[in-house]
């Protein structure tokens, strides 16, 4: 096991991250890159919103330095590689640059969904791909020609889920940071180098970037942070299931970044069905109106049932920690029964929240004088 690169992946990205985020904080209230307060975060006076630089250079830095290392740096432009580290790379970069133009100047979604439909492309076109998928009956389905548009959708839904689920501090990097946590766990255990020192990477960048974001935040990771996220973790959480068992392999990744995949289903059946309906929708009017920011949110939803931030902040994290452990079980004991237990449990919940919002509507809603003489 090369146990001395993934040290020092982890090691370099968590000091290269946090070394350099005090200089893009200054940097950002030099350039006017800070969110106001008000709105739909609940922070008081301006906040950096230039994270993502931290995360990716923290990320480059030790991932780059563990390849050299190990001497697996002629590796990187070779199609036949275990790891698609061109496709990944040149995707992952285009995101993090569109995403980071977008924190100095806000794209309309048309556009930042042309960029992230870009990034995806191009990494698909450098070998990045999902060539199967498993049932849970048992069996695996080759997708065959199917295979670039499935893996382009996993691409964009997961990046745009870490996009969706960065509204308080330190929620989306932590959550990232679960995620990866697990997906290095099992990529170690099956002996994948290439996903096992990105994943390490990615997490000592998120380390270094929640020593500045978690409650009270100095920085926020902005768009160029949360995206570049989003499209690492859907490269390394299909990688990392790739070795498992057949029957589970599939709800691995799933379960694994369940938080923001449960919030972006929420948000996106809410708000394609608000309004006017969903029967006369064209895909431009649809994507503008699932991109409508709203505040009901799962992290919205606990701040409005009275919880604070940090509370509702490590409530999602403990929801995150259990449906990660369910992803692992899939492949550690491949019991499907077991991972429905845990499933089940988890998606409770959810609905416990959206129910016991329901109810405290209802009451605030009732004429508080109703029936005074």
């Amino acid at each position: 096991m090369p146990l001395i690169e993934y040290l020092v992946s982890f090691g370099v990205a968590i000091l290269v991250s946090a070394a350099l985020l005090p200089a893009v904080i200054r940097g950002a209230h030099r350039w006017g890159a800070v969110d106001l307060p008000g709105g739909r975060r609940p922070h008081t006076g301006e906040i950096a919103r230039l994270g993502g630089i931290g995360i990716y250079a923290g990320f480059v830095g030790g991932v780059g330095c563990a390849l050299l290392l190990g001497g697996q740096a002629p590796s990187l432009g070779d199609p036949s590689a275990e790891f698609p580290w061109a496709g990944a790379g040149l995707g992952a970069t285009i995101v993090f640059l569109a995403g980071l133009m977008g924190d100095f100047r806000q794209f309309s979604p048309r556009v930042k969904f042309a960029f992230q439909l870009l990034a995806a492309g191009i990494a698909v076109a450098f070998g990045v791909s999902i060539d199967s998928v498993s049932a849970p009956l048992g069996g695996t389905f080759a997708l065959g020609a199917a295979s670039p548009v499935v893996t382009i959708l996993w691409i964009l839904l997961v990046t745009n889920a870490m996009n969706l689920i960065d509204g308080l501090d330190g929620l989306a990097g932590g959550l990232a940071l679960i995620s990866t946590t697990c997906i290095a766990c099992v990529s170690i255990a099956s002996g994948q180098f290439g996903v096992s020192v990105c994943a390490v990477g990615l997490a000592g960048a998120l380390l270094g970037f929640l020593r500045f974001n978690f409650s009270p935040a100095r920085i926020f990771m902005g768009d160029g942070g949360s995206q570049f996220l989003g499209f690492v973790l859907a490269i390394i959480s299909i990688r990392a299931s790739s070795k498992g068992a057949t029957a589970v392999a599939l709800a691995m990744p799933v379960l694994m970044l369940g938080v923001p995949l449960l919030d972006l289903t929420t948000t996106v059946v809410r708000r394609a069905f608000r309004g006017e309906g969903i029967a006369a929708l064209s895909p431009a009017s649809f994507l503008r109106r699932i991109s409508k920011a709203d505040r009901e949110h799962l992290h919205h939803n606990l701040l409005e049932l009275g919880w604070s931030p940090r509370r509702a902040v490590l409530t999602l994290y403990l929801l995150a920690a259990v449906l990660a452990l369910t992803g692992w079980l899939t492949i550690a004991r491949h019991s499907l029964t077991l991972v429905g237990l845990l499933l089940v449990l988890c998606l409770g919940s959810v609905a416990a929240i959206k129910f016991a919002l329901v109810g405290t509507r209802a009451q605030e809603s009732v004429d508080p004088q109703q029936g005074e003489p």
